[in-house]
């Protein structure tokens, strides 16, 4: 991806907010943030991530919100990383079912701030 001019390194953060309808999001603080509360399954992980992925690529650009001829095509780069997101857990699907890892989880337990250590931390007021 260096090679292409993509040099911003992204860090991916794994959060529960059921305050949150999002799947996901990518922030201006260069972080995509993925909600477990909202993800159902592996393959939804998956497609988040890469759909996420595909904002963050696209905020390497700086002209992105400087341009006035990118306005219109927010809309466009909006369905493209809906298919990216699609591609992408095709991919892992792909290669989970075919090298030796079985199938994606068809569920997700939600363990994110349930487990018993993150249960006895003092709650924030």
């Amino acid at each position: 991806m260096v090679e292409l001019g993509y040099t911003q390194a992204v860090d991916v953060k794994l959060v529960a907010n059921s305050q949150d309808n999002r799947k996901g999001h990518y922030g201006e603080d260069n972080n995509i943030y993925l909600n477990d509360a909202n993800l159902n399954n592996t393959k939804d992980l998956a497609t988040t991530l890469g759909h996420e992925t595909s904002h963050a690529i696209d905020n390497q650009d700086p002209s992105i919100n400087t341009n006035p001829q990118n306005n219109t095509s927010k809309a466009d780069n909006e369905i493209y990383a809906q298919n990216y997101g699609d591609d992408f857990s095709d991919y892992v699907e792909f290669a989970s079912e075919n090298y030796g890892d079985g199938n994606l989880a068809d569920t997700n337990n939600n363990n994110l701030g349930n487990t018993p250590a993150e249960n006895k931390k003092p709650k924030p007021y």
